[in-house]
């Protein structure tokens, strides 16, 4: 995150941070991330990929757990039907 400084503080909090991101504020990093990649040099394209992969693994463990929550509250909902 050192070869970007044109990205913000926040983001670079958001990033550091041990919760999941929500898919608001992923896709808000990730568009931010975009506007910039055509004007960076070879280093810094590599540094913002790398950081669009972190930005996809949070995504993709925030909608897998909210659908694990919603398979869990179906399942006790039927439990409780029967």
């Amino acid at each position: 995150m050192l070869l970007i400084p044109s990205l913000s503080k926040t983001i670079k909090n958001k990033l550091m941070k041990e919760n999941p991101l929500t898919v608001a504020e992923v896709t808000s990093m990730t568009m931010s991330l975009a506007v910039g990649l055509p004007d960076t040099g070879a280093k810094k394209t590599g540094a913002l990929l790398l950081i669009a992969g972190r930005l996809r693994d949070q995504l993709e463990e925030g909608i897998m757990a909210k659908a694990e929550q919603q398979e869990n509250m179906e399942a006790e909902s039927r439990r409780k039907a029967n």
